[in-house]
Parts: structure tokens; sequence; C-alpha cells
């Protein structure tokens, strides 16, 4: 952990004092979140974990913007008690158009970023009882939802950044009345591509 510090402390300091997100480069990187929520209503109680994988590809249309495509790929595990305790297991894939925005000049190597995403995929959901003669149950539903985060981006060099951001998610199933929302916290990797401009 002090080694890293060391490094990001040394890359600050002597890093060249810009950022690539000028109209005309590249975004390529990645984010994983989690969640982790308990739920007691008086009577039953629930513990819900939301693990969440996204590699993406952006363009900047304009100086601090981007848009792109991004691939959600996620995990969560429903924990709740019953007179029958069990638990569900849910993976769900999804493709998020998305849109960024960095809120301070390029001349920062410490910027602040908006996202905005949309996502529309699929999910298995896969429940599993206490009760040993009741066995697992199976189903797949469509899933869509929008997702916005924010947080700082650090940039070790003009075109490598590391994100540290705080993200709303919002999700229904199709069929289903009721909304999944969570608060995930999240690390994001981004390297810019194309040419560095002053």
């Amino acid at each position: 952990m002090t080694k890293l510090l060391l490094i990001v402390t040394f890359c600050v300091s002597f890093g060249t004092a810009f950022s690539q997100i000028h109209e005309g480069q590249l975004l390529m990187g990645g984010s994983s979140y989690f969640s982790s929520k308990k739920q007691t209503n008086g009577v039953h109680t629930s513990r819900q974990t939301d693990v969440v994988f996204a590699p993406n590809a952006g363009y900047f249309f304009m100086d601090q913007l981007a848009g792109g495509i991004r691939v959600n790929i996620g995990f969560s595990k429903l924990i709740y008690q019953l007179p029958e305790d069990g638990y569900y297991r849910v993976n769900a894939q999804a493709l998020a158009p998305f849109l960024r925005y960095y809120l301070l000049s390029p001349k920062q190597k410490l910027n602040l970023f908006v996202d905005a995403s949309y996502f529309y995929g699929r999910s298995q959901v896969k429940s599993y009882s206490g009760n040993p003669l009741d066995p697992a149950g199976s189903s797949k539903h469509t899933e869509k939802g929008y997702g916005l985060s924010a947080g700082p981006a650090l940039f070790l060099t003009p075109g490598i950044a590391l994100e540290l951001m705080a993200s709303y998610r919002h999700s229904k199933y199709k069929g289903f009345d009721d909304a999944n929302t969570s608060w995930m916290t999240g690390l994001g990797f981004q390297i810019h591509l194309g040419d560095t401009k002053p």
C-alpha cells in the first residue's frame, strides 16, 4: 500500500500537467462496482450483494465530452430469512450506451466526471430454498434501466487515469412491477488514446 501511494505521488508531482480529454480522442478501459445492503421489515431479513464489471469504449465528440458503449456483467446474491432460509443468484449481461463529461479543464491532473448510461440486457435468476425437498428454480428475464456515476479521475500520465466513483443504479425486469435500486461504489481504469494536445 505504501509503495502504491509513493508511485501515485511521484506521477502526480512530476507527470505532465494535462490530460487527454480532447475532441477526436478515444477512451478505453473499464470499471468495477460493489454494493451490499441489508433490509429488515420487522419480520423478515434479507441481505443483497451486487458486483458489476463494466468494460467500455468511447470517443470524445468534443473537448471533455465522450460517448460510447459499455458492457455490464453483473452478479448478485440475495439471502433471505423466512420460515425456510434460502437465496437467489442472478447473472446478468447488458449493453449500455453512455455519455461522460469531465467538469474541469484538461490541464488538471485531478479531474471530476459525471457519467450517465442506459442499459438493456438479460438476466438469469436461480432460486435455492433451505428446504432440501424444494429443488432450485431457474428463470430468465429481460432487464432494462439506467445508471448514474460521478467521482474523481486521477491522471497518472496524460493518457492513463484511475477513478473512484459513487454510482446509482435503477433497473426493472420485464413483467415485474417492482424496481431494483442500489447505490454502489466503484473503481475504474481508463486509457485515453490519441494525439496529445497542449
